[in-house]
Parts: structure tokens; sequence; C-alpha cells
């Protein structure tokens, strides 16, 4: 009968075991499996106590193995401990352990913790995987002789178990760009372009599918393309597989732009994202020049010259290095101070190492004029060493003014003169200035001692009584001279006064000359 019930226990399938005594072979046409637990030492031999006594006994199914182990005897009221070993054999779920404490025991504790109704104990496990061993260890005092009968029951649900590997990709995204580049302010064209690298890894345990790369290109810049949204199809990334990608793009003005890259890849709505940040430059020069817009030429000995300033500041944002100051002096014009420049031939330059921004340098010249005229001076800057080259020009122009200066000669042929005697007054009109002169105007006076007889000259000339005017000279250039003829006759004896005027366009109050002869009465014979 005992064998029986333990055997009915097995088949049921809710009390699996009763462990009384070490089971084997096959029940109700099931196979005893081979364990997968370590194997277990084999029970001691028991003490010598009686037949009874029986230490150690070992449950053995396809599904799982258990064993439990008691000292062979214990004195009355000697604390002993009693251990219990499961292995499953397959995965199980819902399994418990119940045991009875004897009617001669007394429990005292349990490792783990057992769940105590009445004088039952109760383990419970919601799911054992294979092979997963559990260790219980109870600990009891006899309280009277005789033979203690502990019993240790277990029931299970096998379970068909299958494992998937789960495993998730982790895109990692990053950017790297230039940190500062500079562009010509008059053509963003010329200047330099920033080129970022896209570095996109899967540092995930499983692979990444359909990644595509979106690079969002800012305000700012622009792409070859044209478009403002730049999508790379990578395909898939294996764990630990990587991929990169170069984007170029090229400024249309200064600032600060910021380019950034997503990453997206299918099954996974979380966008990664990355930026690099470029400060774009714009280097800029301005030169101006001031200087006097009206001078007149040399002329006397005097020697007035037009002085010039040149200014040359960095209006941009980066400094400039290697500056080149260049000023061009008009044909006509020469150096009498070059302000510490070379010269070379009618160039006069200057070089300025490092102009930072915001800085200004100034550079003072001198120049005079040989002849009257306009005279544009100009003046140039550039920066050679700078990444994005710059330039530019100034000119300033100056009126070089020449000033008619009209001499005046008049004398006489013959002085004294008896009457009735001619006599010729021969007058000259030069312009010893550095300007022509303009409507040059000789009027004659005869006194009442002489009389009109001719006059001639580079101009018609009329009488009007003792008056003779002659027409005006369009123009008398400097150096030029003209030269007039008056002859005249003696009426009466007395001091004789020839008086000339000249006048012009640049003489407003009439030049007055004269020439004094002496009449003489005639003598008598």
């Amino acid at each position: 009968m005992k064998k029986n019930k333990i055997f009915n226990a097995l088949t049921g399938g809710l009390v699996l075991g009763s462990l009384l005594i070490a089971f084997s072979g096959c029940y109700g046409g099931r196979t005893i499996c081979t364990p997968p637990c370590p194997v277990m030492d084999a029970c001691a031999p028991c003490a010598p106590y009686g037949p009874d006594c029986k230490p150690c006994a070992v449950l053995d199914c396809c599904d799982y193995r258990m064993e439990k182990r008691t000292p062979n005897s214990v004195g009355v009221n000697c604390p002993f401990e009693s251990v219990y070993t499961f292995c499953p054999k397959t995965d199980l779920k819902d399994v418990e352990f119940t045991d009875k404490i004897p009617e001669n025991a007394e429990y005292i504790s349990s490792c783990p913790q057992a769940e105590l109704s009445g004088n039952t104990l109760r383990w419970s496990y919601p799911n054992l995987s294979e092979g997963e061993m559990v260790e219980v260890r109870v600990t009891m005092r006899a309280k009277n002789c005789g033979c203690l009968k502990d019993c240790i029951c277990a029931k299970a649900i096998p379970c068909a178990c299958t494992i998937v590997c789960v495993g998730q990709p982790i895109l990692e995204i990053c950017k790297e760009g230039p940190e500062e580049i500079c562009i010509s302010p008059e053509c963003p064209d010329m200047g330099e372009s920033a080129t970022y690298n896209i570095f996109v890894r899967n540092i995930g345990n499983f692979r990444a599918e359909n990644v595509v790369i979106t690079d969002i290109v800012p305000e700012g810049m622009v792409h070859a393309s044209g478009q403002r949204e730049l999508r790379l199809d990578v395909g898939c990334l294996e764990p630990c597989e990587s991929t990169s990608a170069n984007i170029t793009l090229q400024p249309t003005r200064c600032g600060c732009f910021c380019n950034i890259a997503r990453v997206t890849q299918a099954c996974d709505n979380r966008v990664c994202e990355a930026s690099a940040c470029t400060r774009v430059l714009c280097p800029k020069v301005g030169i101006t020049k001031t200087g006097c817009p009206m001078q007149y030429i040399e002329h006397c000995g005097e020697c007035p010259y037009a002085p010039y300033t040149i200014t040359v500041s960095n209006l941009g944002d980066m400094p400039l290095s290697n500056v080149m100051v260049s000023d061009y002096v008009a044909e006509g014009n020469y150096i009498v101070d070059a302000g510490g420049g070379s010269v070379n031939c009618n160039t006069i330059t200057w070089n300025i190492p490092c102009l930072n921004c915001g800085e200004s340098q100034c550079f003072n010249i001198a120049l005079r004029a040989t002849c009257p005229g306009c005279y544009v001076n100009q003046a140039m800057v550039r920066a050679n060493d700078c990444r994005c080259p710059v330039s530019a020009c100034a000119s300033f122009q100056t009126e070089w003014r020449g000033y008619p200066g009209i001499c005046v000669e008049l004398c006489d042929s013959c002085d004294p003169l008896f009457v009735c005697s001619e006599t010729c007054y021969n007058l000259a009109v030069s312009n010893q200035g550095t300007a022509a002169d303009t409507n040059v105007r000789i009027v004659g006076t005869l006194p009442e001692q002489m009389e009109f007889i001719s006059a001639d000259g580079p101009v018609c000339a009329q009488a009007n009584g003792k008056q003779i005017v002659w027409d005006a000279i369009p123009c008398l250039a400097p150096g030029q001279s003209v030269r007039m003829t008056v002859r005249a006759r003696g009426v009466c004896p007395g001091d004789a006064r020839f008086k000339l005027q000249v006048s012009s366009d640049t003489i407003c109050n009439p030049l007055n000359e004269e020439e004094s002869t002496q009449v003489l009465a005639r003598p008598c014979y």
C-alpha cells in the first residue's frame, strides 16, 4: 500500500513524490531520464537504531530529481537539520514543496524561510529553469525517543519553453566640422567652404535596418544640389559596424551657423542627432584718402605742396596680415614727402605686418605739381596673406592752379624830340605767371603835346582822337608776350606823358603805365 500511494501521487501530478525511498526505473509507462544536475553522493548507511532508519531518500523522474538527507540519529531535545535538494530537468512552473512536521518534533527554523501553516511548511517557486538547483534546510528538535518520520512532497507543472534572443540596435552619431572659415564679402563664392564629417555607429547588440542619415542645411549656407535637406540611405548596420559621410557647404554670408545631422532606423521612432557649428568670418579692409582740393603750382621760388592723409582700417571680424598699402602719384605730380614709405618711380608703398579688428593706421604724404590741371591721386590696400584676400581703393582729386602775372613794359624810341619830330612808343605785355590770362585789353592815351600817326601789333588797333584801343587778346599763356608800337609826332613843346592801361579777366583794376617824353621847340637858324 505504501508504494502504491507514492506511485499514484507521481502519476497524478499533484503530489509528485514523498521522499521515503529512492526510486529508479519507469513508472506508468514514463521513462526516468538521466538528471542534468550534478551527481549527488550516495546515501550513507544508517546507524544501528533499527530497520526503519533511513537518512537519505531520492526521487528521480523525467521532470526533476529530488533528494532529502537527515542525520542517522539525533538526541532528544537536540536540534538537527534536514537538507532537501531539488534539480529540474526541464523548465517548470508553479513549483511547491510541503513538509509536514512530525508529531514527535518541534520546528525551529528553515532556510529559505518557509510559510508555516499549522504544522505544515510550504515553499513556492513560480518558475524554475532547467538545471536551476534549489536547496532547503529545515531545523527541528526531537521531543521523545522513537522514530521521526519526516516527508517532503513536491508538485510542479512541466513547461515546453523556447528562447528567443532579443537585441536592440543603438545608433550613435557624431559630427565634425571647421570651427572657423572666411569668405570674401564682395564674392562669397570665392571664399572657403565648410566640409562636415558625419560618423554613425551601431553600438547596440542587434542589426539596425533601413538606416537613414538626414543633414539639415542651415540658413546662410548652401549645398551644390540646392537642397535644404540632404538624405543618405545607409541600409543595414551590424553591431559595432560604422559608416561615415562627408558634406560640403558653401556659406553665403557672415555669421555662426550650426549644421545638424540626424540618423533614424526601422522599428525605432527615436531620432539621434549631432551638430557642428561653424563661424563664418568676413575679412574687410577699408581705405580713405583726404587732401587739399586746390593748390597753386610752384612759382618764383615759392614751393606750395598738397598734403594727403591715407587711412587704412580693418572693418572685418578677423585680423589681417601682410597688409600692403600703395599710393600711385599721377603724372605731372612729384613726391615731396613719402611719409616713411618706399618710393619706386611714382609709387609709394607701405607694409603693415598685422592689422587687428577695428584698428586703423594713417600715412601722410605731400605732392607738388609742375603744370596746372586736375590730378587724381589713387591709393590701394590689399591683405595678401589672408585666407580670403581683400582689397580696397580710394582716390582724391586736387586742382592745381597757376596764377597769371601780367607785366607791362613801355618806352619811347626818341626822347627828347623837337616839335614836328616823331617818336615810337614800344609797349610789351608779358604773362610771367603760371596760368594763362584771358581777354587781355590794352588802351593807350597820347598827351596833348603829341598827335597819333599809326599803331600796330598782333591785334587790330583803333584810334579815337588821342586814345588808341586794341582788340582784346583772347588768351595770353604763361611766358607769352605781345608787342605793340604807337607812332606819334610832337606838336607843341612840353612834358608829354603817354599813358597805358592793361586789364584782363583776372585784373579787375587796370594796370597803369606812363612814359615821359620831352618835346622841345625847334630852334631858329
